[in-house]
């Protein structure tokens, strides 16, 4: 997936969406964003929020009964919160296991 980079302190977006192992499109799992360690907004997946590019945030997705966090969709990374600076649009797809809503 290609990225854009932007000057720094430019508006910009971070999407995270949410898929089953199967890689099945799911919606409604819960999404924080933080800047720096301060919760900056919250919302439910696909999520689209604004971040201002040169900025250091965090995204933190969460479980839902029976569906659990597996993987971040790029890295395999199995933290359910990652940090990345902002440096243009990006989608973050979060990979969930069992039980899953397909909304």
């Amino acid at each position: 997936m290609a990225t854009t980079t932007v000057p720094s302190g430019t508006k910009s977006n971070v999407t995270v969406a949410t898929v089953g192992t199967n890689g099945v499109k799911i919606t409604g799992y819960y999404a924080v964003l933080y800047l720096g360690s301060k919760q900056n907004a919250t919302g439910y997946t696909p999520v689209t929020f604004k971040t201002v590019t040169g900025k250091a945030y965090s995204v933190l997705v969460e479980n839902y009964e029976q569906c659990l966090f597996s993987h971040w969709k790029d890295t395999n990374s199995t933290n359910p919160k990652r940090n990345f600076t902002a440096s243009g649009p990006v989608t973050y797809t979060a990979v969930y296991s069992g039980s899953c809503n397909t909304g």
